[in-house]
């Protein structure tokens, strides 16, 4: 009975040993997405019509930024010019957030605003640390973020990623 008391107080003692040294999340404070993934997404902007989605892949870095390097593209169910759904990014360690562009509406009015079905997407699902949007706008596709639980958007304009040949003269 002692020895197996005493291995019942060793797992109770390793155990909060082990949890001790499980690190929090960092806070997240940031963005950094290469120009090429925000090239690349420029161009979904421009040429799809319709509404679209891609899973951003990455890592959250020790200090709490988002740095992306990949896309991936999720399964599509139904896709019109003011909607998509999707099935969520899959299980893996890498899916940091979501990507969808807002296609030009047919009247006056902006499109980088977040809508209640986006506000869902991001907070229901656990893996997605940041959500980016696309929008037009006459300098080029201008993208629009927000991290998890912020309450606020930042912008990325067109200026901060295109090439000088890409932009409107």
């Amino acid at each position: 009975y002692c020895t197996m008391m005493r291995l019942r107080l060793l797992a109770i003692a390793l155990a909060t040993v082990m949890s001790a040294c499980v690190h929090a999340p960092p806070t997240l404070v940031g963005i950094r997405i290469p120009s090429n993934v925000l090239i690349a997404l420029a161009d979904i902007q421009t040429e799809f019509e319709n509404e679209t989605v891609w899973c951003l892949l990455g890592a959250v870095d020790d200090g709490g930024v988002v740095v992306v390097d990949g896309l991936w593209p999720p399964f599509t169910r139904d896709r019109t010019s003011e909607s998509v759904q999707f099935s969520n990014c899959g299980e893996t360690a890498r899916v940091v957030g979501w990507y969808h562009n807002h296609p030009p509406p047919p009247h006056d009015g902006t499109t980088c605003v977040r809508s209640i079905a986006d506000e869902i997407a991001t907070e229901s699902n656990v893996d997605y640390a940041v959500e980016l949007i696309s929008c037009p706008t006459e300098a080029g596709p201008a993208f629009v973020w927000r991290l998890r639980h912020d309450d606020y958007d930042n912008v990325i304009k067109p200026a901060d990623y295109l090439p000088p040949d890409r932009l409107p003269r």
